[in-house]
């Protein structure tokens, strides 16, 4: 707390409080990214689901159930249900796009686009509150030491439950993660502290955008030219309201998530963007669904399982929840 304080200038005991409180009420998370083709074989897709009429949130609700879903949504417009899958193999994730997610009762069309390659992820996006000073005065105060290049050797089993944990709750502490995965203090000490110094998990602060004024989410399909594609995902990239960017295997170029206090400060309405991209129809947000944490998926939002949150504004889009 105190380095958190120090640039800021505020009191320490105001921050702890205001910091518990934010915790206590679930307007605030801390969490654990992990870097997901760690976890996971093969591309991620997105998957855009028209439904029968009125059964969306039944779909949504089976989908959300999914262990293999990190981000599903309402949505309106050419599609009803929006969501993300990346199964532990690809042929779990084969077998999930030709036979699992067709038979979910309620649906009738799907809509498969294969993420290439993620530009930038929710982990990136920052609120833009504090001055270049005391970025850079919180940055320098920073004492763990991330590796540059994570490795990419697979996760032992006990890698895998430690993540599986911490993905949820950061905050816990040692002597319940080792009740918890059944080893020593000690062991569950050595093993977060392998996993942080080679970067594979990321300790990071998760908040609801709605809740500090960005009314208006959005996941978007956006073309472009082929002449015009690196410089359109630069121009995208660096928009503030930017959370994720991906390159898809489609007609539509990339995968956009975004948040924005309001439809007039979308990154369509930019000059630069809006010459070079060709937007797809827009997609509403009125409820969100499920949306688990890490670097590969657009994430962190949540409210606590079971609770239904609703968008404002009429937005071009799609909002998640967390399980």
């Amino acid at each position: 707390m105190r380095m958190a304080c120090r640039p800021c200038r505020i009191p320490a005991r105001t921050v702890a409080r205001r910091y518990a409180r934010l915790v206590d009420e679930g307007a605030m998370r801390v969490i654990c990214e992990i870097e997901w083709s760690l976890l996971a074989e093969g591309l991620p897709a997105t998957v855009w689901i028209g439904t029968a009429p009125g059964r969306a949130p039944e779909v949504a609700r089976a989908l959300a159930a999914r262990a293999d879903t990190p981000f599903v949504a309402l949505a309106s417009g050419a599609a009803d249900v929006f969501c993300m899958l990346h199964g532990p193999t690809r042929a779990d994730t084969t077998r999930a796009l030709t036979t699992e997610l067709p038979a979910v009762p309620g649906a009738r069309t799907l809509r498969t686009e294969w993420m290439l390659r993620r530009l930038t992820s929710t982990s990136a996006w920052r609120l833009p509150r504090l001055t270049s000073g005391q970025i850079d005065a919180l940055a320098g105060q920073n004492t763990v030491q991330y590796s540059a290049h994570p490795r990419d050797t697979p996760l032992t089993g006990l890698e895998r439950d430690t993540v599986a944990v911490l993905r949820h709750d950061a905050r816990m502490p040692f002597s319940t993660l080792a009740r918890t995965l059944d080893i020593t203090e000690s062991r569950a000490r050595r093993t977060v502290a392998a996993l942080l110094e080679s970067g594979l998990l990321r300790p990071r602060v998760e908040v609801d955008p709605r809740d500090i004024g960005y009314a208006v989410e959005v996941v978007l399909s956006i073309g472009c030219r082929p002449g015009a594609v690196r410089r359109l995902a630069a121009s995208l990239a660096d928009h503030p309201a930017t959370r994720f960017l991906a390159l898809t295997a489609a007609a539509s170029v990339f995968t956009y998530g975004g948040v924005f206090r309001d439809e007039s400060t979308s990154p369509t309405s930019s000059p630069a963007v809006s010459r070079a991209a060709r937007k797809s129809p827009p997609w509403n947000a009125p409820c969100r669904w499920k949306c688990s944490s890490g670097t590969g998926r657009p994430a962190p939002e949540s409210r606590g399982a079971g609770a239904q949150d609703r968008g404002g504004g009429a937005s071009a889009g799609a909002g998640a929840r967390a399980r």
